[in-house]
């Protein structure tokens, strides 16, 4: 039996890395990245009907590129909302770390697959755009779990 007189929190904490969740940081990393990739793959078959988008080609171009942004930060945002809402301790580190994932997959991804040069890889707008909708995500994640689902007993009226 250990020391009767030391405080229970000594035997609570636990390392950083044992109450890491690798598993389900690989994973949603790698479905936050095929999940944008779907998004762009689909925006590029609606391109056949580019009229829906526009009356010039051009124009069709520039609102293309408009719904896929949008599109991107819509589900992004969802995907690290639901991701962050699982995370019960250490939510910040196990969400940079799912997103600094996800951007180093994209890039390996883009430059492996699709061949895009090194200096193309890092677009700081798209960047930016990406780390806005995690933020967004986090940030419905932290006032979920502030909210609860439960009500209270209605008192009974006499």
């Amino acid at each position: 039996m250990s020391n009767p007189y030391q405080t229970p929190a000594a035997h609570v904490s636990t390392p950083i890395l044992e109450s890491f969740q690798w598993k389900r940081v690989v994973v949603w990393a790698l479905l936050i990245v095929v999940a944008a990739y779907i998004i762009g793959f689909c925006s590029g078959l609606t391109m056949a009907r580019w009229q829906i988008y526009g009356a010039t080609f051009e124009e069709a171009i520039a609102n293309s590129r408009i719904v896929r942004r949008v599109a991107y930060g819509l589900v992004g945002a969802f995907l690290y909302w639901r991701f962050a809402a699982g995370v019960a301790q250490r939510r910040a580190l196990h969400f940079m770390v799912v997103f600094a994932l996800a951007q180093i997959l994209d890039a390996a991804i883009t430059f492996f697959l699709f061949g895009v040069p090194v200096g193309e890889l890092v677009e700081p707008w798209a960047l930016a755009r990406s780390a806005l909708a995690a933020l967004v995500g986090l940030l419905l994640a932290y006032l979920d779990s502030r909210t609860s689902l439960k009500r209270a007993p209605v008192r009974e009226v006499t």
